[in-house]
C-alpha cells in the first residue's frame, strides 16, 4: 500500500479556512492511520471472525464469531461479540466504485461492468427478511453450501444539511462506516480470488494457497535403516553392499526412484517451492543438474552418513521455511474494504477462501527469519559441491548430538571440504554464524577453519579436555581405510587418555569360527545400529575386511564401524539383558532440601505430624513409598514403606544432598532399581532393565505431600483426581536387547553389580545466614516487581496468554515459580539486576554475580530462568495437548516453558501471596 495523499496544508494566522483544506487534511491523516496498519501491523484477519452452519429448530443459522481483521487498505473490521444470522436480502448493492465486486459480462467492453449477486445476511429480529433455510437449491435458489461469506465495509456519505429560516449550521456531510456479512457464491469468490492473482502482488490469498501447496507437498523422506547381514558368514561385500542399498534401494513396492533420486527430487522441488525467497541469492535452481557422483565412494557408510545430513538439512530449511509468510508494503487492491471469512460448506474449507493475517516484517521478524532460511539453502548447496568421502590421514573423536536435533547442533563430518566460498563452517549453524562464532562449530576439519579475527579456541581443537555436559554422542572419524590393529590401538589410548566413559572392540568378516567375527558378534547382539561414532556410555564397534579379495582393500583394513547402546563389561549377563538409564527431577527441590538441613522441623506447620513421627521428622529426612512393582511385582513390605536419610551426621542429607537419598534407596531396595543422581543437579537417576515395567509412587512427609509417580514412560504428579504428565521420555538411555518375562530378582541384583550408583559426592550447602539473605534479595526483588506488567516477559506472556484463550475463554493462567518469587534471570543481560537500590538501599551493593553465585548455592539452578505456569480450565485438557503446547511455545519464547493445570482456590500449598503473580491480562474481547 502506497500513500496518495502526499501533500496537507499548513494554517497561517487570520488564514480562511475552506473546507478543501480540513479534507485535505482529514484524508493526510486517515491515510497515514491506515497505512500504518497495513504497512507497520498486518492485513487480513487478526483473531476470531470463524463461521459455523448450524440448524436450530429447523432453521439454518450462519454464526461469525468475535473478532477482528484489517483490510489491504488498513481499514479495521471488528465484530465485537459472536453474530448469528438467520435470515437475508437478495440483491445487495455495493457503491458501484468498488471495483472487486465487480466484472465485465462482455470482454468487448470492459468499461460496462455489472457486480457479482450478494445476499446480504441478518439476525432473526430483522423485518422483510427471508429465511436462510429457503437457501436449499430450489426456486431457482443456490445452496448455502455452494456460498461463501465475507465482510464487507460499506463506507456510506449523507448529507447534513437542514438548513431553517435562522440557522444553517449542519452544513455538510459525514460518512458511515458499518459493517456488512455477505454470502456470494463460490464460483463468484474464485473469480475475484482471480482478479487478486492479477495483481501479481505475491500476497493474494491465491498466491499464498498456491504457494503453501507447493511447500507443503514437499516430499518427507526417511532413510532405510541399515540392514545388517545376516548371511553366514557376514562378508565384507555384504556389509558394503547393506550400506550401499540404504541409499541405492527403492524401500516401497510403490516406489519408481531410488532413495538418492528422491532425496535429488526434493531438493529441485525445495527451491521452487521458496522460489520467491531464495531467487535474489539463487537466480536458478542450484540443485536442476543435481546428481551425487557415487563411484568416488569407496566405504558405503560415508555415502549414506552424507544422504542422511542432506534429509535432516532439507528438513530444517524447510520447515523454517515454511512458516516464513509476512507482508512487506501489500498492494491495497488486494480486498480494500473487504475481508473473505470461507466457505459454508465444511469439507470444501481451503485457505483459499480466508484472509488469513500475514504479518509486516516490522512484526514477526521476517527479515531476519528470511535471512536464517537462505543461510540454511546455503548450507544444502554446498554440502552437495563438497562432499569428498576419501580417506583421512588421522583418527579423531569429536563431541556431537544424537536423536532428534536439528543438524546445525551437531558436530560437521569430516567428508565435507571447507574449501567453498564462503567455507561450510560459516553457514553450518545460523546462530553462530551471525554472532561471529562460526569457528567454534566442533568439525574433523577444524585445522582448515580460516577465522579472520583469531586462532581456533582450545575447546575446538581439543574438544576432549572440556565439559561433556551439552553432548550425548561421540563422533569418531578417520579409522576407515586404516589397519584395524593401529585404529584399535589409537582408539584405545585417546579413550584412557580422556576417561571416555565407551568401550571400543574391532570384529571381521568372514571366518565364522573365529572368536571376533562379526557373524558371532550379532547372533548375540543383532541390536547393532551405525550412526558414524558411539552415545555415551556404548560400545563401538571396527568392522575390518578377513575374508575373500575385495578389489583395492587390503586385508585387516576397517571398512565400517556401529554401535551399541551399552558397554559390554559382562557378556554372559549382558546378552540376557538390556540397561537403559533415565533422568528425572526429584520430587522435592533442592531448595526445600536447604531448608530441611538448616531450619528446626516446626511441629505446629500443617498438616502437624503425628506425635510418633515427631522425632523422626526432625531428625530425618523421610519419602512414604506408596507403590513400587516392577513387572507387576511388588516390592513394597506390608504397612508403611518410609526411606529415612539422617539431616546430620553420617551419610546425611546436609553432606550428600541427593546422594543419600539415592543411596538409601538403593540399600533399602537391593532387587530393584538402582537410583543415582547427578551432581550439583536436581535430577534423580534410574537404571532399569529394559522391556519390563516398573511404577514408583511416593510422597514427602516435611512439607511436600503431593504424590508423584515414576516409570519406565515419564515422572506424574496426582492433580484433580487424575494422574498428570510432568515429563516424558526423558533422559539419555544405556539399553542392551529387549527381554520379556516376570520379574527377576537375580537380573537386578547384577544390575546393582554392574551399574553401581556413583561414588558419593561431598555436598557443601548454604549456611543459613545465605540462606535468609537470598529471601530477603528475591522478596524485595518480587516486590520490586510486583506487577506482571512490570516484568521484561510481559510482551512475551501476553502473546502466550493469547493462545491460552484459543483454548478456553475462561481459563485462569498463573504465573508461578522464578518469575513470580523474584528470583529470575532473563535471556536479556540489559534486564538482569538485583532490585533498585534507590528503593532497597540495603542490598544496593549486591552484585549480579554474588546474586547468580547465591542463586546456585541456595536452589542449584544456573542459566536462564523457566517461564513457569498454572493453568486452571474447565475444559479437559489432556496431557498430550500440554505436551504439545509446551513443546511449541518454547520454541515460540525460547525459554524452557513448563505447564502444569491446577487450581489456585483448591491447591493452597501452591499459592505464593505477594510472591505469586496472576497475569491480569485483557480478556480476549479487548485484544487488538
Amino acid at each position: 500500500m502506497e500513500p496518495i495523499q502526499n501533500t496537507y496544508p499548513v494554517f497561517e494566522a487570520n488564514q480562511v479556512l475552506t473546507s478543501g483544506h480540513l479534507n485535505e487534511l482529514f484524508d493526510y491523516l486517515d491515510e497515514q492511520n491506515r497505512l500504518t496498519r497495513a504497512n507497520l501491523i498486518g492485513i487480513g484477519i487478526v483473531c476470531g471472525l470463524d463461521i459455523k452452519l448450524t440448524t436450530d429448530n429447523g432453521t439454518k443459522v450462519i454464526t461469525i464469531t468475535k473478532g477482528c481483521g484489517i483490510t489491504s487498505d488498513g481499514y479495521f473490521i471488528v465484530i465485537p461479540d459472536d453474530m448469528p444470522l438467520t435470515s437475508y436480502r437478495a440483491d445487495y448493492q455495493a457503491p458501484s466504485d468498488y471495483a472487486a465486486f465487480r466484472f465485465a459480462p462482455d470482454a468487448i467492453k470492459p468499461n460496462d461492468t455489472v457486480q457479482y449477486p450478494l445476499w446480504e445476511l441478518f439476525p432473526a429480529d430483522e423485518q422483510n427478511t427471508v429465511s436462510l433455510t429457503t437457501l436449499n437449491g430450489s426456486n431457482n435458489t443456490p445452496k448455502l453450501e455452494d456460498m461463501a461469506v465475507l465482510l464487507f465495509l460499506e463506507l456510506k456519505k449523507q448529507s447534513l444539511r437542514n438548513c431553517s429560516m435562522s440557522n444553517c449550521d449542519d452544513k455538510g456531510s459525514e460518512v458511515t462506516a458499518i459493517v456488512k456479512p455477505l454470502l456470494i457464491l463460490k464460483t463468484d469468490l474464485d473469480k475475484i480470488i482471480a482478479k487478486e492473482k492479477a495483481l501479481g502482488s505475491g500476497l493474494s490469498s491465491g498466491e499464498l494457497a498456491d504457494n503453501l501447496m507447493k511447500q507443503l507437498n514437499l516430499p518427507d523422506i526417511r532413510l532405510p535403516r541399515f540392514d545388517v547381514p545376516n548371511t553366514n558368514p557376514a562378508t565384507t561385500d555384504n556389509v558394503l553392499k547393506a550400506f550401499q542399498n540404504v541409499f541405492t534401494s527403492k524401500p516401497n513396492p510403490n516406489d519408481t526412484k531410488t532413495v538418492a533420486d528422491q532425496i535429488g527430487d526434493a531438493l529441485r522441488n525445495s527451491y521452487s517451492a521458496f522460489m520467491p525467497l531464495l531467487k535474489d541469492a539463487y537466480p536458478d535452481n542450484p540443485f536442476s543438474n543435481y546428481s551425487p557422483n557415487l563411484n568416488q565412494i569407496i566405504f558405503y557408510q560415508y555415502g549414506c552418513d552424507y544422504f542422511d545430513d542432506l534429509l535432516q538439512a532439507y528438513d530444517e530449511f524447510r520447515w523454517k521455511a515454511t512458516r516464513l509468510i509476512c507482508s512487506c508494503c501489500p498492494h491495497d487492491g488486494l480486498f480494500s474494504l473487504h475481508l473473505m471469512l470461507g466457505l459454508l460448506n465444511p469439507a470444501a474449507q481451503s485457505d483459499l477462501y480466508r484472509q488469513n493475517f500475514l504479518a509486516s516484517p516490522a512484526v514477526n521478524r521476517c527479515s531476519e527469519h528470511s535471512k536464517e532460511v537462505i543461510h540454511l539453502f546455503r548450507r544444502l548447496v554446498e554440502m552437495t559441491r563438497h562432499f569428498k568421502p576419501g580417506i583421512q590421514k588421522d583418527i579423531y573423536i569429536t563431541p556431537s548430538i544424537m536423536g532428534d536435533n536439528p543438524l546445525s547442533e551437531k558436530a560437521i563430518p569430516c567428508y565435507y571440504e571447507q574449501t567453498g566460498t564462503p567455507p561450510l563452517y560459516e553457514l553450518w549453524n545460523y546462530e553462530k554464524t551471525r554472532r561471529n562464532r562460526a569457528s567454534q562449530n566442533l568439525s574433523y576439519r577444524f585445522n582448515d577453519y580460516k577465522p579472520t579475527d583469531k586462532p581456533v579456541k582450545d575447546f575446538v581443537s581439543n574438544p576432549l579436555k572440556y565439559d561433556f555436559e551439552p553432548y550425548n554422542f561421540l563422533r569418531i572419524e578417520g579409522h576407515l581405510g586404516q589397519k584395524y590393529g593401529d585404529a584399535l590401538n589409537t582408539l584405545s589410548t585417546k579413550v584412557s587418555e580422556s576417561r571416555l566413559p565407551i568401550d571400543v572392540i574391532a570384529l571381521s568378516t568372514g571366518n565364522e569360527a573365529s572368536k571376533n567375527s562379526l557373524q558371532n558378534f550379532l547372533k548375540n547382539h543383532p541390536g547393532v545400529q551405525h550412526k558414524a561414532g558411539v552415545p555415551l556410555g556404548g560400545t563401538f564397534i571396527l568392522v575390518y575386511h578377513n575374508d575373500n579379495p575385495v578389489q583395492g582393500i587390503e586385508k585387516e583394513t576397517v571398512i565400517a564401524d556401529f554401535y551399541l547402546p551399552y558397554r559390554i563389561a559382562e557378556p554372559e549377563i549382558i546378552q540376557a539383558v538390556t540397561v537403559k538409564e533415565c533422568e528425572y527431577t526429584w520430587i522435592d527441590s533442592i531448595k526445600h532440601l536447604n531448608s530441611i538441613c538448616l531450619r528446626d522441623y516446626r511441629f505446629d506447620k500443617k498438616p502437624k505430624a503425628r506425635e510418633s513421627d515427631r522425632n523422626r521428622l526432625q531428625n530425618n529426612y523421610i519419602i512414604r513409598i506408596k507403590k513400587y512393582e516392577i513387572q507387576g511385582t511388588s516390592l513394597l513390605n506390608p504397612g508403611d514403606n518410609d526411606i529415612s536419610i539422617p539431616i546430620k551426621g553420617t551419610n546425611s542429607l546436609s553432606d550428600y544432598s541427593l546422594s543419600a537419598i539415592a543411596a538409601e534407596l538403593n540399600a533399602t531396595f537391593p532387587n530393584g532399581l538402582v537410583f543415582d543422581h547427578e551432581p550439583g543437579t536436581n535430577k534423580i537417576i534410574i537404571r532399569f532393565i529394559e522391556g519390563q515395567k516398573f511404577r514408583i509412587e511416593l510422597h514427602g512427609l516435611q512439607g511436600n505431600m503431593m504424590k508423584y509417580a515414576y516409570d519406565q514412560d515419564g515422572m506424574y504428579r496426582w492433580q484433580k483426581k487424575q494422574w498428570e504428565t510432568l515429563i516424558s521420555k526423558a533422559g539419555r538411555g544405556l539399553s542392551c536387547r529387549i527381554v520379556s518375562g516376570n520379574y527377576n530378582a537375580a537380573e537386578y541384583q547384577w544390575l546393582h553389580k554392574a551399574f553401581p550408583q556413583h561414588q558419593k559426592s561431598k555436598y557443601v550447602g548454604p549456611t543459613a545466614k545465605e540462606v535468609i539473605l537470598w529471601e530477603q534479595l528475591t522478596k524485595a526483588r518480587a516486590n520490586y516487581y510486583n506487577d506482571v506488567s512490570k516484568l521484561p516477559i510481559f510482551a512475551l506472556l501476553t502473546e502466550i496468554y493469547s493462545i491460552f484463550l484459543k483454548i478456553d475463554d475462561n481459563i485462569k493462567v498463573t504465573l508461578i515459580g522464578s518469575w513470580a518469587n523474584g528470583s529470575w534471570v532473563s535471556r536479556n543481560q540489559d534486564n538482569n539486576k538485583v532490585i533498585a537500590p534507590q528503593k532497597y538501599p540495603k542490598f544496593g551493593q549486591i552484585t549480579w554475580e554474588a546474586f547468580l553465585n547465591l542463586r546456585n548455592k541456595v536452589t542449584g539452578k544456573t542459566g536462564t530462568s523457566n517461564i513457569d505456569l498454572m493453568i486452571d480450565s474447565n475444559h479437559e485438557i489432556k496431557p498430550e495437548l500440554l505436551e504439545s503446547l509446551t513443546s511449541y511455545l518454547s520454541a515460540l519464547s525460547q525459554y524452557k516453558i513448563n505447564i502444569i493445570s491446577g487450581n489456585t482456590d483448591s491447591q493452597r500449598w501452591l499459592k505464593m501471596e505477594s510472591k505469586r503473580v496472576i497475569i491480569e491480562l485483557p480478556s480476549n474481547k479487548e485484544l487488538p
